[in-house]
């Protein structure tokens, strides 16, 4: 979204630039090239994402309701956290490390209340759950934090 803003400000000063600078062959060649640009630029962003991390380590405490994978391209996995079971309000958080999932499914099987670690980036991408909030990083039942234990690699509920 930035990206974009970014790309029609640069077309709005070219544009007016217009007259005073190139004559008019030459301006319509670089605003084409400029187009074309912006054009390749916004595909590639929105395929791959802008992995500049605005939220690092962030925490989100509640039940896990779903897990969902989907995608015809791109499969991802989605998550479905809620922070109260009885509240209406969902959070949906993407999955890339898959070695998370079991212990995800496990938490979710139970209905176990978790801390779910995530990071945020500046454009997730649409190979990265495009429009989910952050990316999970880490996920622990409340029982074992508050006993002081982190599970690694062990799935235990």
């Amino acid at each position: 979204m930035l990206i974009g803003i970014f790309f029609v400000v640069i077309a709005v000063i070219l544009f007016f630039l217009n007259k005073s600078f190139l004559d008019e062959g030459a301006m319509t060649v670089v605003l084409w090239a400029f187009g074309i640009t912006c054009a390749i630029c916004f595909i590639i962003f929105n395929i791959t994402g802008v992995q500049y991390t605005t939220v690092q380590n962030g925490k989100h405490v509640g039940q896990i309701t779903a897990i969902e994978d989907s995608g015809i391209i791109w499969k991802t996995t989605t998550v479905y956290v809620k922070s109260d079971i009885s509240s209406s309000q969902e959070d949906k958080y993407c999955l890339i490390d898959k070695s998370l999932l079991q212990k995800l499914n496990l938490f979710a099987r139970n209905s176990t209340k978790v801390s779910l670690y995530y990071d945020s980036w500046l454009i997730n991408g649409w190979q990265n759950c495009g429009d989910e909030a952050a990316i999970i990083t880490e996920v622990n039942s409340i029982a074992d934090e508050n006993a002081g234990r982190h599970i690694e690699d062990g799935v235990t509920a």
